[in-house]
């Protein structure tokens, strides 16, 4: 341990006080936990919020247009067509 000091440049003490933090942090590391990641801490404002809950409900509203367009064409009642727009070229 002397050695590791003097190459080191440091006193007994400070070696002995970061061999403590390390041993401590060691430790705990240790400990039993939850597994995975911990879960990010991350807070939607409200605008955030009602624009996303906005739209979903328009992408829902698409979906079961969609899908009326398709049962209309699978039983021969129309032709199918999408509402998307066509590229040109």
């Amino acid at each position: 341990m002397e050695e590791a000091c003097r190459e080191l440049g440091i006193e007994r003490a400070y070696f002995q006080e970061l061999r403590t933090r390390m041993l401590t942090s060691a430790l705990a590391g240790l400990a039993p936990r939850a597994p995975g990641r911990p879960p990010r801490a991350s807070e939607a404002s409200a605008d955030e919020v009602s624009a996303l809950r906005h739209e979903n409900e328009d992408l829902r509203n698409e979906l079961q247009i969609e899908k009326v367009r398709l049962d209309l064409a699978l039983s021969g009642l129309t032709r199918l067509t999408s509402s998307a727009p066509q590229k040109k070229g």
